[in-house]
């Protein structure tokens, strides 16, 4: 049969129109800035201002530069991320009042957080409201300087296997990948830290435990399209049935944190690490208890007492339970995502910049040799808090690579901008660059280069407000200093019996690949170790 030529006006109609509805869907936003008298970057349709990303030509966070670049010499403005608006802060000023002074106006993150299909992420870093400002409050006694200090030796202990590791490749003469070293060390210490668990890599569990972490952090197009979705379009996620989490990682840290704890409870087993802390914050809780935690804290732990900016909305502090079994594995593998990757990804860059830049390595081994013979070779606490220039090895680590690349917040009630006129409306999602302000030649100088001096005589603060790694105010990073204590201890452990080199299968510079939502090296960061005579 031969379609008339009516038909096929009908159809063309059809389509022109539903194409017409989705793109006035798409871009009915766009208006949005401009209406406001907001400066903005113009977005193209679908993709808002994030093609790039969504097209995996760039990693997120050189996207994030681009639009910082393109709203220079402004305090703010406006970009699209697909059709919804977003309000990135450049200036620091701005930032510190968001983060801390007027932290009332934006507790949340815009991040989801569906317990219920989604457990594992009701999570520190997700959670909202009063739900989020009763756990902080409950976990906050779990990573007081007391507590560090009893965990440096099951820290310490993990460098065992990676010294074994890295030996043998002295005796092959063979590179080895230092995201698998930092790997190494960093999940044996969440392992027995987080998760109460002992093992080697090479064995069943330790080869099941690095293949979940595996599955939730290796680069590929399908993870890092389903970030972008969780991320930036989340309706669309959601209509999907896409998860902050795979269902195998789901089931497994679950199972894994419920085997464990009932295994303590049956042998009246005690450890000192976070799982048996929350076990204990679950059993005040059950019994009724008052968690003062105030008391516990020592200067070191300032940055811990922030939560005097949160208002309090629900007065039932004690009777306000939220310490599930399904809470408890929602912190352990929050633990393990912050904890392992992002400290495998640091001793990596770490690793690359002491090889490409051997006078700082030759300093740090002179620090590390000086402080650990008043020590008599030991490292503790006290030994590693010495440690000042490796400290800031680290934070000019943390500055050039920016691991969590930008900050995200979403304003609870109309707020008026400091300074202006403008109000931004209840839901406005905000975003604070990291990569970009860390990286701004007009806050760092030189910022392509490796120079750890520049945070001479400053401890992870600097700069007012430019330097963001672990974020500030009340809902800064809850864990900073176990992550920082937990490098400082590799770094230390391999100094102090190695030099490294670059192996000729990294590429200098390097480059990053675009498929990852983190900063991932193309090919990786392959380094040599020889050792220290």
């Amino acid at each position: 049969m031969i379609l008339n030529e009516s038909f096929l006006v009908d159809i063309l109609l059809a389509i022109v129109t539903i194409l017409g509805l989705f793109y006035y869907y798409m871009t009915q936003h766009f208006d949005y800035w401009k209406k406001r008298g907001i400066p903005y970057v113009k977005p193209t349709p679908v993709f808002g201002n994030l093609k790039d990303q969504f097209l995996f030509r760039k990693s997120l966070n050189y996207v994030m530069q681009d639009i910082y670049n393109s709203l220079a010499g402004e305090k703010f403005g406006g970009y699209f991320e697909s059709r919804s608006p977003i309000l990135m802060i450049r200036d620091p000023e701005l930032i510190e009042r968001i983060l801390v002074k007027d932290f009332s106006y934006f507790i949340n993150r815009d991040f989801p957080s569906d317990v219920k299909r989604d457990p594992l992420s009701g999570n520190l870093f997700g959670l909202k409201g009063d739900v989020w400002r009763n756990l902080r409050n409950k976990l906050t006694p779990t990573f007081t300087t007391g507590k560090l200090k009893g965990m440096i030796e099951q820290i310490c202990n993990s460098g065992d296997e990676l010294l074994s590791v890295i030996e043998k490749s002295t005796g092959s003469k063979e590179g080895v990948n230092a995201k698998k070293v930092g790997s190494i060390f960093s999940i044996d210490v969440i392992a027995s830290c987080a998760f109460g668990l002992q093992f080697k890599p090479d064995s069943p569990e330790g080869v099941q435990f690095r293949k979940i972490t595996d599955e939730v952090f290796a680069p590929s197009v399908r993870q890092t399209l389903r970030m972008t979705l969780m991320m930036f379009c989340y309706p669309l996620a959601k209509l999907l049935r896409i998860k902050n989490v795979p269902k195998t990682v789901n089931d497994y840290v679950i199972e894994l944190v419920k085997t464990t704890m009932a295994f303590r409870k049956t042998n009246n087993v005690q450890r000192n690490d976070f799982l048996q802390l929350m076990m204990n914050l679950k059993a005040q809780e059950e019994e009724g208890k008052e968690i003062n935690w105030k008391k516990e804290l020592s200067e070191e732990d300032a940055y811990l007492n922030h939560m005097d900016y949160v208002p309090n909305n629900n007065q039932q502090e004690i009777g306000f339970k939220v310490m599930s079994d399904e809470c408890i594995a929602a912190q352990s593998f929050v633990f393990l995502t912050g904890g392992s990757e992002a400290t495998a990804n640091a001793i990596a860059f770490i690793l690359y910049e002491l090889a490409v830049n051997p006078h700082v390595q030759t300093k740090l081994q002179q620090e590390v040799d000086s402080v650990l013979g008043k020590y008599e070779g030991k490292l503790t606490y006290q030994s590693l808090k010495e440690m000042t220039y490796l400290d800031q090895i680290i934070q000019e680590t943390n500055r050039k690579y920016s691991f969590g690349g930008f900050l995200r917040r979403i304003s609870n009630a109309p707020y008026q901008i400091p300074g202006t006129d403008i109000v931004l409306e209840e839901g406005t999602k905000i975003t604070i660059p990291l990569y970009a302000i860390h990286n701004d030649p007009a806050n760092y100088p030189e910022p392509d280069k490796f120079i750890p001096e520049r945070f001479e005589g400053n401890n992870h603060r600097t700069n007012g407000n430019k330097y963001l790694p672990f974020g500030d105010g009340p809902r800064v990073c809850i864990a900073m200093r176990f992550v920082i204590l937990e490098l400082k201890a590799c770094l230390a452990i391999v100094m102090s019996k190695y030099t490294t080199t670059l192996d000729p299968r990294t590429e200098v510079p390097l480059r990053f690949n675009a498929r990852s939502i983190v900063i991932t090296p193309c090919g990786g960061i392959w380094v040599k170790f020889q050792k220290r005579t």
